[in-house]
């Protein structure tokens, strides 16, 4: 696999995976590395974003890699969560999700009632 190929493939492993992606995962999928070139290629992945000033950076945590945001950007990110937890649910409505929760299966008279 060419070398290109090989970063997309560990970027696209990063960024879809919720957990850290270990070495020994990044090399049961790409096949062809070892342990040194699969850190060496998350290396320059990381200095690539770093050196074009991307919003994403690759650090290493429990064992493996994950993608994370730099702290600079941490004021931009809360206000976009600031907004997004102004979308809570009403009164009513958690009233009547803990009714379906508790309950299940209801019908919609049972609810109302």
């Amino acid at each position: 696999m060419a070398l290109d190929n090989t970063r997309s493939v560990i970027e696209a492993m990063l960024f879809i995976s919720d957990k850290p992606v270990t070495v020994e995962q990044i090399r049961d999928v790409v096949g062809s590395l070892d342990a040194g070139q699969v850190r060496q290629a998350v290396s320059e992945l990381n200095a690539e974003y770093e050196q074009s000033n991307r919003g994403i950076r690759i650090t290493e945590v429990a064992g493996g890699f994950r993608m994370i945001t730099p702290p600079q950007l941490a004021p931009f990110l809360r206000k976009m969560y600031k907004q997004r937890r102004a979308e809570r649910l009403s009164k009513p409505a958690l009233e009547t999700l803990a009714i379906i929760a508790y309950k299940q299966p209801l019908t919609r008279l049972e609810i109302e009632t």
